[in-house]
């Protein structure tokens, strides 16, 4: 495939992310290809990141693990295999129809997407420092309306309230996963007096 054709799925992921998200389904990507990927947007996304630490320094108790790349890719890549299987699994569980390596083909996609924002914040922030604060701003309210309409064609809910909850749901269950695996880090998660 095209480096055109990607470049049209992305466009079309913004303009129409149900349809994009049934191309992306009806691709059947092998899972073993997905899991290569998603380490290497992973691995992609955590460089981009050191760069935007160097520039601009993480405040509070988290700058010292976000000052390690390689405990800031565990942390990622923690982050997003919980988010894979919660989304599966709480989507499951509310009567969705989706499949595990759907679920991956789709978090992968928005990953993927998530890198090229990455890479255009860096930029950014070394000409234009408050447009990259809004394009991050900005970015976050696309990426969690391409991520409703997502699960729900994962899951053929047929509804983006149940998308919505799956994904209340599946977000506290990584957020409290990541806390745990911060504390037993020994990372603060509040700030010293």
């Amino acid at each position: 495939m095209s480096v055109a054709f990607w470049v049209n799925l992305a466009v079309l992921s913004i303009k129409d992310p149900a349809t994009a998200a049934r191309q992306l389904l009806n691709m059947q990507v092998p899972s073993n290809i997905l899991w290569i990927v998603l380490f290497l947007v992973t691995i992609c996304n955590t460089i981009l990141f050191t760069f935007s630490d160097l520039l601009a320094p993480a405040p509070g108790p988290l700058s010292d693990l976000f000052g390690t790349p390689f405990m800031m890719l565990g942390l990622v890549a923690g982050g997003l295999i919980l988010t894979v299987y919660s989304i599966y699994l709480c989507g499951r569980l509310m009567g969705g129809a989706g499949t595990f390596d759907g679920v991956l083909v789709l978090i992968v996609w928005l990953q993927v997407l998530r890198l090229a924002v990455q890479a255009a914040v860096l930029i950014l922030m070394m000409t234009f420092p408050f447009l990259s604060a809004l394009l991050v701003i900005v970015s976050f309210f696309v990426w969690l309306y391409l991520l409703v309409h997502f699960v729900n064609q994962a899951h053929q809910f047929g509804s983006l309230g149940r998308s919505a909850g799956v994904l209340v749901v599946s977000i506290i269950i990584p957020a409290v996963g990541i806390a745990v695996l911060l504390a037993l880090l020994g990372v603060p998660l509040t700030g010293t007096v």
